[in-house]
């Protein structure tokens, strides 16, 4: 009887031996992590499976805020409440990647949608330009500013003012020039704004991108995007862009041979068209791209000066 006994206690503590996490470890069984997240030490921007610790300013959406792309587009607000006066498009031999809307100087501008601000400052034709970056790789452009509200790496919310309304850069009067973004890709904001009615259009309902958007309107079909872009989306460039500085004799047509690219890109990127006056000693931003034969105009007829 006796010995009955002692071989069930010891069955039970080899039992007990066998479940203690120090067993575990020593012999590799894997078991569920309980330790608390807070008691771990660890480097900053350290990776802890699925998750990391991330910076203070870092925007994090909350559960419940991972939106789908149409009910993020249904929630947008209005920048500013105006006219259009300029179109998506091009424009004067320019691609226009946005829409101008009138406002009076020093009105105020306001976030289309929650976001974290990736530029602040002025740059180039935009002139005093903020950028927000959302959710779905989707970003909004506010362009032609007076003064900004809001500084690079600030976490806003929809409807937050970010900036006052302005005529810097390239623009002729007061206005602000609106553009709508997914992937870097400049589509017309008018495909999801009815500017006219101050709203966002009904059609973007059970869309899951922006180029979903894109309806031929006679024949319902969607429209395939090229890379010369339509009349409802221009593509951008992803090279890295370079700068380069005007000598004496330079002409457009010089510069994008010697840069390997296009007289087009060279106008895109700096607001030019081929009857542009250049001056000596100004920057041009140059985005390296393969060449093709139509973008290729040896008849260039801008100036140096």
């Amino acid at each position: 009887m006796k010995e009955k006994i002692s071989r069930k206690v010891l069955f039970i503590a080899l039992l007990w031996v066998a479940c203690t996490p120090a067993f575990a470890i020593r012999f590799h069984v894997n078991q569920p992590d309980t330790i608390p997240a807070e008691t771990i030490s660890v480097p900053e921007d350290t990776c802890i499976g699925p998750e990391m610790i991330a910076k203070q300013n870092v925007y994090i959406p909350k559960d419940g805020e991972l939106l789908q792309f149409s009910d993020l587009l249904s929630q947008f607000r209005m920048p500013v409440m105006g006219k259009v006066i300029s179109k998506y498009g091009w424009r004067r031999g320019r691609m226009h990647t946005g829409t101008d809307i009138k406002l009076e100087y020093g009105d105020t501008v306001y976030a289309a949608y929650d976001g974290e601000v990736f530029r602040a400052q002025r740059y180039y034709g935009y002139g005093n330009l903020v950028i927000v970056k959302h959710m779905h790789a989707l970003e909004t452009y506010y362009g032609h500013l007076s003064a900004f509200l809001v500084k690079a790496g600030d976490t806003i919310r929809a409807g937050q003012p970010i900036g006052l309304g302005g005529r810097t850069g390239r623009a002729t009067g007061t206005h602000l020039h609106f553009e709508v973004r997914e992937n870097r890709v400049a589509y017309n904001p008018e495909m999801v704004y009815d500017f006219s009615n101050y709203k966002i259009r009904e059609d973007i309902c059970d869309k899951e991108r922006m180029a979903d958007l894109i309806i031929n309107p006679k024949t319902g079909e969607s429209i395939s995007i090229t890379a010369k872009g339509t009349g409802y989306v221009q593509e951008m460039g992803t090279s890295p862009v370079l700068e380069y500085a005007i000598k004496a004799g330079d002409s457009l047509w010089e510069i994008a041979r010697k840069c390997n690219t296009s007289v087009a890109m060279l106008c895109q990127l700096n607001n030019l068209t081929t009857n542009s006056i250049l001056k000596i000693g100004r920057v041009l931003k140059v985005s390296s791209q393969p060449v093709t034969k139509q973008a290729i105009h040896k008849t260039d007829s801008t100036n140096v000066h």
